[in-house]
């Protein structure tokens, strides 16, 4: 061993030495930094525009001309003049009228964006509850909306379908970085409602204080996902995913209180609505992954949906149930096939005593669970939950070390005892950080990951991990034999994988405790 451990700090030849070796690197390599474990790309990441249309509460739709100099009062009227390659630049102010638009539609590599002008506030389509939705799209596709806010509306904030012609979905539709809030008259009104579309990815939006509907409704919807957005404060749920709804990714978001049943899927829908109007299932393949959540009754709910997922995710003290399952549509396919893995569960016990609410007409016997964290805050005496069929390897009654949840931080300290301790599941790939989860993964929503450098895992990068380093510097284009050296990715562990390590020394410190 090159450095001992009773080695606090280094000789003064070994600092040459070292200092030396430091003062090489940038001539010598060029570091490399990791790539997330994210999203694929979707078209809105290779677009193409060629024209841009103003609108402004200002303009004016009979004399205006779309310039920026003489623009359009309302977004309908850019609307109907918007060829594929339009850019609508909606410029701040306050929009009252409803905004319903028809046929709005782009191509893949030309698509239609709508948004905020640079440099300005975010436009706010307000309804003051003196009208009904602030804007509907019927039939669009290769639309990207972004950087809107819309507010207090009697009934549906934004409102995308497919015009009731069920063969032809609406598609291929972005929504970023939109806020909505205050919506609804204490009816069946969504913050977004969601009828026949199909590959519809809603990235980091805001959705607050939905007043009894959802926050997302999805009715017959397809291949989609519903990634690293937020909802707070909801009325029936955050969101719902019905109607013959397939395929939906819901990854990476945070629920604060947002509804009853903060995630839904399946739900309750007429038979005259499902897309397609055959299918079996009230919902289908939902998949709830490093997903944060925070209150509502029930954290997850199976309502007449098949085939389900609820993974690596962190559920924060829910009010009465952890999970329901519901059969809410006796005419469907009773629930039936979910998996419930990899997930802490913090909560109270003398909230929840019933952990799983299982209704008449379902199937709980067919649901399994595996690898979950279980941690009573008020009942140290906690000796597991009861579930409908037996839990491979839990983890009961042991504290998972948030680094601070009364501040909404669940990333995990490295001694948590959750660290390493699930199971690989075919569909979980990234983290809320969009980080790869290792394997075997850490349970809940944030993989733990140590400093790069820090060999031993002590929480600090010091001269013992550069011993440990050393003996397996092996130089360029040789295969290390310990992954954890290889600092840069790059299959060898050399004076690449040095500086990354030089950069990130931070000396002997008070470790993980």
């Amino acid at each position: 061993m090159l450095f001992p451990d009773s080695v606090q700090r280094c000789s003064p030849f070994l600092c040459w030495i070292l200092a030396g070796l430091v003062a090489l690197l940038p001539i010598c390599v060029a570091t490399a930094a990791e790539g997330p474990c994210g999203l694929p790309p979707t078209f809105a990441d290779s677009a193409t525009y060629t024209q841009t249309i103003h609108v402004d509460p200002a303009g004016s739709d009979s004399t205006g001309d779309g310039s920026e100099l003489n623009p359009y009062a309302t977004l309908v009227k850019a609307a109907s003049v918007a060829s594929p390659g339009t850019i609508i630049v909606v410029h701040e102010g306050t929009y009252t009228t409803g905004q319903y638009i028809s046929n709005l539609q782009g191509t893949e590599t030309h698509p239609i964006l709508i948004t905020s002008a640079e440099g300005e506030d975010p436009p706010q389509f307000d309804r003051n509850y003196s009208g009904n939705e602030a804007i509907k799209l019927t039939d669009p596709r290769y639309v990207i909306m972004e950087n809107l806010i819309i507010r207090r509306t009697l009934q549906n904030g934004l409102n995308i379908d497919d015009g009731g012609s069920y063969g032809t979905p609406a598609e291929h539709i972005v929504l970023s970085n939109l806020t909505i809030d205050g919506v609804g008259s204490g009816g069946n009104n969504d913050s977004i409602k969601l009828s026949g579309v199909n590959y519809i990815r809603i990235i980091g939006c805001v959705i607050r204080n939905t007043n009894a509907g959802s926050g997302i409704d999805m009715v017959g919807c397809h291949y989609s996902e519903i990634v690293f957005s937020e909802f707070h404060d909801g009325g029936s749920n955050a969101m719902q995913t019905k109607g013959g709804t397939e395929d939906i990714l819901v990854y990476g978001n945070l629920f604060v209180n947002a509804g009853s049943r903060a995630i839904q899927m399946g739900g309750s829908t007429g038979a005259a609505y499902f897309r397609p109007i055959d299918a079996p299932f009230e919902g289908k393949n939902i998949r709830a992954i490093a997903n944060v959540i925070i209150g509502s009754q029930a954290s997850i709910a199976f309502a007449s949906a098949v085939d389900c997922l609820a993974a690596n995710n962190t559920i924060y003290t829910p009010t009465t149930w952890i999970m329901r399952i519901l059969n809410e549509n006796t005419s469907k396919l009773p629930p039936q096939n979910g998996r419930f893995f990899d997930n802490i569960v913090v909560f109270n016990h003398s909230q929840v005593t019933t952990f799983v609410n299982i209704g008449s007409n379902t199937m709980p016997e067919t649901f399994s669970f595996s690898n979950n964290l279980w941690y009573a805050l008020d009942y140290p005496g906690f000796s597991g939950p009861s579930l409908p069929t037996p839990e491979t390897d839990p983890i009961i009654q042991q504290d998972p070390q948030f680094v601070d949840a009364p501040s909404w931080d669940f990333h995990l300290l490295p001694t948590s005892p959750a660290g390493g301790e699930g199971v690989d599941v075919a569909e979980v790939s990234g983290d809320r950080d969009a980080e790869c989860y290792l394997s075997p993964p850490t349970i809940g929503a944030y993989e733990i990951r140590f400093a790069p450098g820090d060999l031993d895992e002590d929480c600090d990068v010091d001269l013992d991990d550069v011993d440990l380093f050393l003996t397996h510097m092996l130089g360029p284009g040789t295969a290390t034999t310990d992954e954890a050296a290889d600092l840069d990715g790059d299959g060898d562990a050399d004076l690449g994988d040095f500086a990354v390590l030089a950069e990130n020394f931070t000396g002997p410190g008070a470790g993980c405790g």
